[in-house]
């Protein structure tokens, strides 16, 4: 009897000694962050995480505002799949995205982290994505981290809003603002990016004072005006562009001129949203445009917006 025992027991022992290995490897694709834990999924020994938000969807009363703060979630949130990617229009046939969806709710960060313990503390690097400022998303095949990963660099692409949805200027949203600006909210949901990866990379075995920003194109565009920000002062410790600079060869807008596109452009949507007229029982009768101002542009619907708007109307940067 007590030998049976003892051979039970051994098995026992052996049984854990096999499961608690596995079981630390799921741990391990579990880290806790400032909002709350996320459970993301394990590649080869690549932990990878993402659609991480690390602002709240910018939508409704929030269009054209600076990104706010993330809310925090109970339990474990699942950051398997990427976010959705910026709401755009397909411009560019060489974009291949990871998810087919498109949303006004698209602040959304992907971590890929070769770390093994929180206490390693790795470089980090964080990718803006290029595309005119009008298109692309974190989740292009292309920015997949993996490859820096096993090199040892933890590697982060972070969406931002584009097109209408990220630099639009208007005398009522400067209004708003005790900066008495508007426009750039593409460039400060990079600097919210940013921040947020400051402020939790220790968690993913990253360390806060060796972050560097990357970009191409219009990402190299972005990183060279984040580099001239007060805003980002102390959040990052190098940055990389390549082939784009805010000051290159196109003119920058002054704030005035850019309030003016974009009382232009507002009078052309509001104008789109009825025509010049529309027929009733074979007659035509003319119709009031609505008023065309910041309240009637924030209730439109994103994906009615985008095409009213549409980014092709607007000119690269």
């Amino acid at each position: 009897m007590i030998f049976k025992t003892n051979n039970y027991m051994k098995k026992l022992f052996l049984s854990l000694a096999f499961l608690l290995p596995m079981m630390g490897t799921m741990a391990q694709t579990q880290v806790k962050t400032a909002e709350g834990i996320l459970e993301g999924k394990d590649l080869s020994g690549i932990k990878v995480f993402k659609g991480v938000p690390f602002a709240a969807p910018p939508v409704g009363n929030l269009r054209w505002k600076a990104p706010q703060p993330a809310k925090h979630w109970d339990g474990v949130r699942e950051a398997k799949e990427y976010g959705p990617n910026p709401m755009q229009e397909p411009l560019f046939g060489d974009m291949n995205f990871g998810t087919k969806v498109n949303s006004e709710d698209c602040l959304y960060l992907n971590i890929w982290t070769p770390a093994k313990t929180m206490k390693e503390h790795l470089p980090v690097l964080i990718y803006f994505n290029g595309g005119g400022l009008m298109a692309g998303s974190g989740s292009e095949a292309r920015y997949a981290g993996d490859a820096m990963a096993r090199k040892g660099i933890i590697s982060i692409t972070a969406n931002y809003r584009e097109g209408i949805f990220g630099f639009f200027a208007h005398p009522q949203l400067s209004k708003e603002t005790t900066y008495k600006g508007s426009g750039n909210y593409g460039f400060m949901d990079q600097v919210a990016a940013i921040k947020w990866v400051k402020d939790n990379i220790e968690a993913f075995g990253g360390d806060p004072n060796r972050i560097t920003i990357v970009g191409e194109s219009a990402g190299s565009m972005s990183v060279s005006a984040l580099m001239a920000s007060p805003l980002c002062q102390g959040l990052f410790a190098q940055a990389m562009g390549s082939s784009g600079s805010v000051m290159g060869f196109k003119k920058v807008l002054t704030l005035k001129e850019a309030e003016q596109k974009g009382v232009e452009m507002a009078q052309k949507i509001a104008a789109q949203m009825v025509g010049k007229t529309d027929k009733t029982k074979g007659k035509a009768s003319k119709k009031k445009a609505p008023k065309a101002d910041i309240d009637m542009l924030r209730n439109l619907p994103a994906q009615e917006m985008l095409k009213l708007a549409s980014v092709k109307l607007l000119k690269s940067c």
